[in-house]
């Protein structure tokens, strides 16, 4: 528990990508978004600053309803849904098995820290860069990434 506090506050990452996710983007409480005001919880939020950073035209989901708050996120960030899954972000709720893109951000939601770790098992050993929270987490996928995880608090 401790651990993940320390790691959730930058302390002991050294990648400088994983550093400015954790700590500008997740992690991040301060107001400075321009619809921050308008979206209905923390969730949100931190949904808006992901979009915001990867800056995505189109997002694909997959496995269900979007969550309360993930659609005021998407307007406020200017970003459509897309048909298929060749978009550069994805979204998947509760997925069976987890696959990550050449390139991009998935977005995985409803699934617990402990059964994301077993589906993330899976994936790739390199080109790819895990953020898990609670029942939140973050795969980011690269050609140039090493294979890391980090166990954070998202607020």
């Amino acid at each position: 528990m401790l651990k993940r506090y320390r790691t959730s506050r930058g302390f002991g990452v050294h990648s400088p990508l994983a550093f400015e996710l954790i700590t500008g983007v997740l992690c991040d409480s301060s107001p400075c978004y321009y619809a921050t005001p308008s979206l209905p919880h923390a969730a949100a939020r931190r949904w808006l600053r992901v979009m915001a950073r990867f800056n995505p035209r189109q997002v694909a989901v997959s496995g269900g309803e979007l969550p309360h708050g993930m659609p005021q996120a998407l307007a406020a960030a200017g970003v459509a849904l897309a048909p298929g899954s060749d978009a550069p972000m994805r979204i998947e709720l509760a997925p069976a098995r987890l696959t990550a893109p050449r390139r991009g951000v998935t977005m995985v939601l409803g699934m617990t820290r402990d059964e994301f770790r077993a589906a993330a098992s899976a994936l790739p050993d390199h080109g790819v860069m895990t953020f898990s929270g609670a029942d939140e987490h973050y795969i980011v996928s690269r050609p140039d990434l090493p294979r890391q995880h980090f166990d954070i608090n998202l607020k």
